[in-house]
């Protein structure tokens, strides 16, 4: 059974929290869990699992070579069968100083023979295991990123069946492929490694992005150029409090941007936002802020350090203005929200926590 649903995002993964082992999927409609666990063998993880990132706080960072220490993110997504175009894109860096490896796998479906994508000794990229001939960049990758950030991004378009490669947004001669991207995983896929033992990635990693569609080449060129805006719920609170957003994504001087509170139920709320999602009153989040209080299990996921606003809850949905400036100082940074409230006069509720990652 298929996994995917064809002309879609399926994986978008900033690395911004800096703090523990989850990482938020930004993936708008994805199939995905809304948060992969970072898995790693690094001395000093969780902290050394995070590196400096090309946008925002942070990436995830790269394996240790020799003894192979692998640093991964494991998604949760179980592709299934996949098939149709295919595209992914993110940046790279060599970590560590590391000279290039004989070989190492960047991420893939842990599943063998099937699709990985990989680097080795003579530095070039190779897509494999997607159903057509391997594919290898031009440009050497490992000397590109040794040291400096760079942009890669691959597409594999079945309708046109030609796969091209993109180097800090420009593309590099597009090929024939004779068949549309395929490929079958019964396990989830994984970012910094592909089979568990395998060589790990060098590379720090920021701004993943996995496609079911072909991307275009304009949207690759601003992919290369600044991070994607994007907002996803994740965490679970308690009740039936439900929190999202309206008015687009949180791209810069998007003015009608908002956050939308929802309840079955009349009642009373506080959206809390806060700047991480690592400590809310000086406790390591996540918190359990309802057997604290009496409730049971009532999890907060949010550090609420920046604002709290007061909402009346009734038949219609609680929307709070979050106009977006359009301020480049603004470009990578991310908010953390959530909303505790009480609903019918005495039943407390948490709504899931929710990331505003503002971009271009």
């Amino acid at each position: 059974m298929a996994a995917t649903a064809t002309g879609q995002d399926l994986l978008h993964y900033k690395f911004d929290e800096v703090y523990g082992s989850k990482v938020v999927n930004y993936a708008a409609g994805s199939l995905a869990p809304s948060q992969g666990t970072i898995v790693s063998s690094l001395p000093g993880a969780p902290a050394a699992s995070w590196a400096p990132g090309r946008f925002g706080a942070g990436a995830l960072a790269g394996s240790i070579a020799s003894p192979n220490t692998p640093n991964r993110l494991d998604t949760g997504w179980v592709p299934g069968t996949f098939s149709g175009s295919l595209s992914y894109a993110l940046w790279l860096k060599v970590a560590y100083n590391q000279p290039a490896p004989s070989l190492c796998y960047v991420f893939g479906s842990p599943t063998s023979g099937q699709f990985r994508v990989f680097t080795g000794g003579s530095g070039i990229w190779f897509t494999s295991g997607a159903g057509f001939a391997s594919q290898s960049t031009l440009a050497n990758i490992y000397n590109l990123a040794n040291g400096n950030w760079v942009h890669l991004a691959f597409v594999a378009d079945a309708a046109s069946l030609t796969a091209t490669y993109f180097v800090n947004g420009v593309a590099e001669p597009s090929r024939t492929i004779t068949v549309a991207p395929t490929w079958t995983s019964p396990v989830p896929f994984t970012v910094g490694q592909q089979l568990v033992g395998s060589a790990g990635s060098i590379f720090d990693i920021d701004e993943f992005l996995l496609a079911n569609r072909a991307m275009t080449a304009v949207e690759i060129a601003a992919l290369a150029q600044e991070p994607r805006a994007g907002n996803a719920g994740y965490g679970s609170g308690c009740g039936p409090l439900s929190l999202g957003s309206v008015g687009g994504v949180p791209a810069l001087g998007n003015f009608g941007y908002g956050l939308e509170l929802s309840s079955p139920q009349a009642g009373i709320a506080l959206l809390g936002i806060g700047g991480n999602r690592a400590t809310y009153a000086g406790q390591p989040l996540p918190f359990d802020l309802g057997s604290l209080l009496g409730y049971g299990a009532c999890t907060i996921d949010s550090s609420f350090d920046l604002t709290t606003l007061f909402a009346v809850l009734g038949p219609q949905p609680a929307v709070f203005g979050m106009p977006i400036p359009p301020l480049p100082a603004f470009l990578g940074v991310t908010f953390y929200a959530q909303a505790p409230g009480l609903l019918g006069g005495s039943s407390y509720a948490t709504s899931n926590a929710f990331a505003i990652a503002i971009g271009g």
